[in-house]
């Protein structure tokens, strides 16, 4: 229940009297509990925190030199929504926006201290948005850059007195006339103290500032911004006796660019009223230089030269009096080295590249801005983030071609950073901002990118915004909102003419459009649009558009047209929840024909409406014979389309493919034109390509399924197999499965030509999903066993410097730090189902560690790969797990670890896939599941031959003694899944550590017990293995080939096992991997001699051979 009163104090806890009724250790919860108007009281502390207030309320604090709120260098510290708030006593620092008022009128603040707000030169100390009728009197602001920031409408009648502004300044600039905002209290009682104004002379006096005398205040005015006035400035800071050292005239000028990279100094000029002070000067290419007891002058420090080229210098001055002090920082950008003909971008580059900063750069806008007129930018993969890495997004005001190493892998990601703010991911304008240009930009091309953008309410953020731009092409890429979607893909705008967009996928952009064009001469080919808003809007200033082959699927709307000459020739509109083109009143001398309509509007029921036109100026076809557009609600006789006749007027007998009747049977389209399709193609038109979707999605055994061919192209015939022995044709089948399983289903369509097109999925009948083991209950959950403890009961120490690879298949990773392991070190990789890489159920970041540990000692030069396959419940579908292990394969590691599985068989498509990882020379563990003690549980794919499937055993406590190097007492976990698996002895393959192990879990810790912990402790030990003998092992197989290699590594692990018996249970037993390594080398040795061994006896026998046939030719001359 709220109160009127609450207490917050950073030292109070649960044990408080009154704790989270009306004593509260953070501010947050203290207004989340306190009435509405009521009294919020903060007691001196330490606050990192980012507040809303949504209430009136009366916030008080203790003393403002002690009630410190931080906001941690970002984000908004106090964000006020609601009216007549008051703040007094506290210290608010470190945040983007110290203060932010929206619509919080009546806002007063007094008494209070402002430092260090605006980080990077974003936000202010107090920002205001639409907030009239504020006070902010008393106060003192210190550095960074603003201090108030009024630029937004309506922001009036506020008084602002009586305050001090040291190191910073003001803004009061949201129109073009006057401010009705009050920067002082009327004279005498004055205004405010500004630091950097630019005339500090008191000689005269009274309200006008014409009777000779001083009165305290500055015979001029101060401008705060366009509108703003402070007509009484004080000469003093008010209520000090003793102020900061004043700061000025920075040389180099702070924000000047073209600096000479031999620039041997800066320099600042320093005073303080005592005359004496302390000070100090440093930068990252700069020494630091100080001196104590200084004089008022010019101060200067020496730069470590030569500086890199087109670099932000940044350089920091501090100076205090003993009483106060004062900080700040200024920066200049070097030269440029030249312009080049191409920069390339890469993340790794260091300042040991001799190319860095000239045609090697870091970040993107550097290479842009510094690339030669017609240059070219090349990306290597990577996600580059725009907006926070590159601290501004990317902008583009010359000829040039930026291009990825792989559409796929190089990712431009843009921030929208602000809400109600233009931001796009990358802009093509003369001018960076919105404005009247001169010129366009001429010769840009995209090529081989993925181009993102986010979005958050009302920020306008594009991914590609072609502001003034001509002649501009952007081919292969992909356009994407991220999770939360998207704004517009493409924009193009009024000014921009000449654009080609060819052979992109445009996705997930619905908040608005996957392209927005209002240009002209723009061209739309062969792209892929779908989940967006409007996959295509041409609005009214748009004209001559050419859209052609290109497929609009699952879009709010696939095409939204206001334009004039627009052709529509030869698209794909699939499944639109609306129509698939809507052509609005207003344009003009538009074409349509050659595409074909599936099912859109299907929300529209019981009828579909494909497409809509208001306007009485359309064209749906091409006249005869070259048709109209394909509808597949027009393609049966039970929906009135015959083809039986051919001609003009479709009289003549004799099929063309063209729906026909006594005279042309039109296709009506919805809407106020009254438009038809006076031909419509009884068949799709186009490219011919097999597609098929079929319900339910995950079907029982002897559920009908319904499998529905949306394929494109003049189709003839339709063949389908479903992957248990049975056929089918026709457009729609039906079928039913005996038993649960995996399908491939495959359909295979023939058209009139004779060619074909074939398309196959994976169905799952019966529950279907891949799952990471469920944890079992831990035995020692009080005294669990470490990960290096179970290194050690493998004997797992062998160290290697050979460069070897490991894929973790798994639920992702983590970046923490966990027993001084960085989990960073791994590299993240993701299915294109997930946003990225990071861990969300805390598997993979166990498995992480436990594997990461195993390698960072012993073999520090391996390289590790974690592919997020398995989601935040631990699962994940058929397809995902398959692709997930052909992504592993791609990478060509040396080891492959899975801790997942679902029932299964040997010959299923899960063993298929480990399979194909072995057939390359890869070494596999799986975990055998939990499923035990029961026989034949080992899972799929673990009861693949080709995969090492690995059991649990337990390594027992006695009377809470851990025995870990006596492995006679060890014994196979009851939860381990056994053997016997038919035809493949021994299942398990082996056993490993898997009860009562901790280790890190997201966030936290976990006690984990399972095979999925056993799994990972074979593969790393495998990884020491072969980096212990690559030289040998690399030339096995290249004598030999993978399968003489893969042995080696198996039989070392198995002779060295220590033998538990069962092996149903154990499988070969426990390995240990120092004892098979030297095994390893040994039969690698062996090979390598048999090998020489068979060499040398072909050379004898060659020799033999040819000193025989030399004796014969010697014997034939003496007979003749």
């Amino acid at each position: 229940m709220p109160i009127p009163i609450v207490y917050i104090d950073d030292d109070y806890d649960s044990g408080t009297p009154g704790w989270g009724v009306y004593c509260f250790a953070n501010i947050s919860d203290g207004i989340n509990a306190v009435l509405n108007n009521g009294v919020v009281i903060i007691y001196n502390g330490f606050y990192v925190e980012h507040v809303n207030i949504s209430k009136t309320v009366d916030i008080i604090g203790e003393s403002k030199d002690n009630v410190i709120v931080d906001g941690n260098h970002s984000g908004i510290i106090f964000n006020i929504t609601a009216e007549n708030v008051s703040m007094t006593e506290l210290k608010i620092q470190n945040g983007t926006d110290g203060i932010r008022l929206q619509n919080a009128h009546g806002f007063y603040i007094h008494r209070c201290l402002l430092e260090y707000n605006g980080v990077n030169y974003t936000g202010a100390g107090i920002h205001y948005y639409s907030t009239n009728d504020s006070i902010v009197k008393e106060n003192n602001f210190t550095f960074y850059n603003l201090s108030i920031l009024m630029d937004e409408p309506y922001c009036e009648n506020n008084l602002i007195y009586h305050n001090n502004f040291f190191n910073c300044t003001a803004i009061d600039d949201w129109g073009f006339g006057m401010s009705s905002n009050r920067w002082n209290d009327s004279y005498p009682s004055g205004g405010n103290y500004w630091y950097d104004h630019w005339n500090p002379v008191d000689s005269f006096s009274g309200p006008s500032q014409d009777i000779p005398g001083s009165d305290g205040f500055i015979d001029v005015k101060y401008f705060v911004g366009r509108t703003g006035e402070d007509n009484y400035p004080f000469l003093n800071p008010i209520g000090f006796t003793n102020m900061p050292p004043s700061i000025s005239n920075p040389y180099p000028i702070s924000g000047a660019t073209g600096i000479s990279i031999s620039q041997a100094t800066v320099s600042i000029y320093i005073s303080d009223a005592s005359g004496s002070f302390d000070w100090s000067i440093e930068g990252k290419y700069i020494p630091h230089t100080n001196a104590t007891g200084a004089g008022n002058g010019t101060k200067t420090a020496s730069i470590t030269t030569p500086l890199p080229y087109y670099t932000n210098i940044i350089w920091y001055v501090n100076a205090t009096n003993g009483v106060n002090s004062v900080s700040a920082v200024y920066s200049f950008k070097t030269q440029k080295y030249s312009s080049p003909e191409t920069n390339y971008v890469n993340k790794a580059y260091t300042s040991s590249d001799p190319q860095w900063r000239k045609t090697h750069w870091n970040y993107i806008q550097e290479a842009i801005d510094t690339v030669k007129d017609g240059g070219v930018v090349y990306i290597y993969s990577d996600t580059y983030n725009v907006g926070v890495g590159e601290l501004d997004n990317l902008w583009i005001n010359r000829s040039m071609t930026l291009q990825g190493e792989d559409r796929d892998t190089t990712i431009i990601h843009g921030e929208a950073l602000h809400n109600g703010v233009v931001d796009h991911t990358i802009e093509v304008s003369t001018i960076k901002y919105p404005g009247s240009p001169i010129n366009a930009v001429n010769n840009v091309t995209f090529k081989d990118l993925t181009i993102e953008t986010e979005w958050i309410p009302f920020a306008q953020s594009s991914c590609i915004e072609l502001r003034t731009a001509e002649n501009v092409t952007i081919d292969n890429c992909t356009i994407r909102g991220d999770s939360s979607g998207g704004w517009d893909g493409i924009s193009i705008n009024p000014a921009s003419k000449n654009t080609i967009v060819s052979s992109c996928l445009i996705i997930n952009l619905d908040q608005q459009n996957g392209i927005l064009s209002m240009g002209e001469n723009v061209t739309i080919m062969e792209n892929s649009i779908s989940q967006c808003q409007q996959g295509l809007s041409i609005q009214i200033w748009g004209k001559q558009s050419n859209i052609t082959k290109n497929i609009f699927y699952d879009n709010e709307w696939g095409i939204v047209l206001n334009a004039n000459y627009t052709n529509i020739i030869e698209n794909d509109f699939t499944y639109n929840i609306q129509e698939g083109i809507v052509v609005q009143n207003g344009s003009n001398n538009t074409i349509i024909y050659h595409n074909n309509f599936y099912h859109n509007a299907f929300l529209h029921l019981p009828s579909d409406i494909q497409a809509k036109d208001d306007s009485s100026l359309s064209i749906w076809n091409d006249s005869y014979p070259s048709g109209g557009n394909y509808w597949d609600d027009f393609d049966e006789p039970s929906e009135g389309a015959y083809d039986r006749y051919s001609g003009p007027m479709q009289n003549i007998t004799g099929h063309d493919g063209i729906v026909d009747g006594t005279s042309p049977n039109p296709y009506l389209l919805y809407g106020a034109g009254g438009a038809k399709d006076w031909y419509p193609l009884l068949y799709p038109y186009g490219t011919l390509r097999a597609y098929f979707i079929y319900v339910p999605k995950t079907p029982m055994s002897s559920q009908i399924v319904t499998f529905t061919d949306t394929s494109t192209g003049n189709i003839k015939s339709y063949s389908w197999t479903f992957g248990d022995g049975s056929t089918g044709s026709g457009k729609v089948v039906i079928h039913t499965y005996a038993k649960n399983g995996f399908y491939t289903v495959t359909l295979k369509i023939t058209d009139v030509s004779g060619a074909t097109s074939s398309y196959s999925r994976i169905i799952t009948v019966g529950s279907g999903l891949v799952e990471i083991p469920p944890l079992q209950p831990p035995k020692y959950p009080n005294n669990p066993f470490t990960v290096p403890e179970m290194y050690a009961l493998l004997r797992a120490s062998v160290k290697g410097d050979a460069v070897t690879t490991i894929v973790m298949i798994d639920s992702g990773t983590t970046s923490r730090t966990y027993e001084g392991v960085d989990l960073s070190a791994v590299n993240m990789l993701f299915q294109q189902s997930y946003e990225n890489g990071l861990d969300e159920f805390g598997h993979g970041t166990w498995i992480s560690y436990c594997i990461l540990y195993g390698i960072q000692t012993y073999c520090p030069k391996t390289i590790i790969y974690s592919i997020k396959t398995f989601d935040s419940q631990g699962r994940c579908t058929p397809e995902i797990f398959v692709r997930a292990v052909e992504m592993a394969k791609e990478l060509h590691p040396d080891v492959v670890t899975i801790s997942a599985g679902i029932f299964g068989s040997p010959d299923d498509i899960f063993s298929q896939a480990i399979s194909d990882l072995r057939n390359a020379g890869i070494f596999v563990t799986v975990s055998a599941g939990n499923e035990g003690p029961s026989p034949s549980t080992v899972t799929s794919p673990a009861c693949s031959a080709d995969a090492m499937a690995i059991g649990a055993i337990d390594s027992m406590q006695k009377d809470g003694i851990k025995t870990i190097l006596d492995l006679s007492d060890d014994e196979v976990c009851e939860f381990s899944s056994r053997g016997p698996v038919q035809g493949i002895s021994p299942k398990p393959d082996f056993t490993a550590p898997g009860e009562s192990i901790i280790g890190p879990w997201l966030d936290r810790t976990k006690v984990a017990s399972g095979t999925s912990m056993a799994a990972p402790f074979i593969a790393s030990s495998a990884i020491q293995i072969i980096s212990s003998n690559k030289l040998v092992l690399d030339i096995v197989r290249i004598l030999y080939g993978n399968k003489i290699y893969l042995d080696i590594i198996e039989t070392s692990l198995a002779d060295s096992a220590y033998d538990k018996g069962d092996q149903n249970s154990y499988g070969w037993g426990i390995p240990n991997v120092a004892l098979a390594a030297q095994y390893a080398w040994i039969k690698a040795i062996y090979y390598i001699a048999m090998f020489i061994v068979a060499l040398i006896l072909f050379i004898v026998i060659i020799l033999i051979f040819l000193r025989l046939m030399k004796k014969g030719k010697k014997k034939q001359r003496i007979i003749g």
